[in-house]
């Protein structure tokens, strides 16, 4: 099912019966990317990623592939909702959600500079993550729901 948005004389079509598979899609896409990114800055470049698995405040460890897995699965899921509700509620929902997303992707990098002031290569290793995490999602809801 098609939804037509009307703006401006302009008309913005959504696929929304796409949203699910798109969100898959790109769920899927970015965790294959982020998995192959960890083993490339671990096992090549032997970067060995720090976090604290803790929370704030705890002992540096290594990074696990497991949470790069959930950790990139679960925004992009909650993305897809997002989309889904722009879709439903407003009349630009690629553009809008273009935008959130990008925010979004911006904001987060800010964290892996402040939680690790000193590592600053592990701070650029944890946001090329993040690029993985965000560009296939926001590839995949933007084209894939694009009616024809």
């Amino acid at each position: 099912m098609a939804t037509t948005i009307r703006t401006n004389g302009k008309r913005q079509t959504v696929e929304t019966k796409n949203i699910l598979s798109a969100t898959l899609i790109g769920a899927a896409a970015a965790v294959v990317l982020n998995v192959v990114l960890w083993a490339i800055m671990q096992f090549v470049l032997q970067m060995n990623l720090q976090v604290s698995l803790g929370g704030p405040g705890s002992p540096l460890e290594p990074l696990p592939v497991l949470p790069v897995i959930v950790l990139t699965a679960l925004p992009a899921l909650l993305g897809g909702v997002v989309f889904w509700l722009l879709a439903r509620f407003t009349t630009r929902p690629h553009t809008i959600f273009l935008i959130v997303a990008l925010v979004v992707l911006v904001g987060s990098f800010i964290a892996p500079f402040s939680a690790f002031p000193g590592l600053l290569v592990n701070a650029i290793g944890l946001n090329v993550l993040h690029l993985g995490a965000a560009l296939p999602v926001i590839w995949a809801l933007l084209t894939r729901t694009r009616a024809s």
